[in-house]
């Protein structure tokens, strides 16, 4: 694993303990960090990952349109690369929020 793929692995895991610990701000923050170094060094897989993420929390928020749209760009993401699993645990996902 690439120091930038370990980087995306330790803030998603972050977000998920602050999930655990009922801070949703704190999720979104590392989510977005997460994101934001993904998208600089091209890292797709951790991309998709988080925006997955914070679909989950815009959903819980009734943030319905950014969900939708943040799913779709996972789902997009997924799809254009080869990931296969991602690609359908996010469509399963969409399909249990209606998105």
């Amino acid at each position: 694993m690439g120091v930038v793929a370990g980087l995306s692995a330790s803030l998603g895991n972050q977000g998920m303990i602050l999930q655990v610990l009922g801070d949703r701000n704190g999720v979104m923050v590392c989510l977005k960090e997460q994101e934001r170094i993904c998208r600089e060094f091209g890292n797709v897989e951790g991309l998709a990952y988080s925006l997955w993420g914070q679909m989950t929390i815009f959903e819980y928020q009734g943030r319905r349109t950014e969900a939708s749209h943040t799913i779709e760009e996972a789902l997009s993401l997924a799809t254009k690369g080869d990931y296969t699993p991602l690609k359908a645990e996010i469509r399963e996902m969409k399909e249990q929020f209606w998105l």
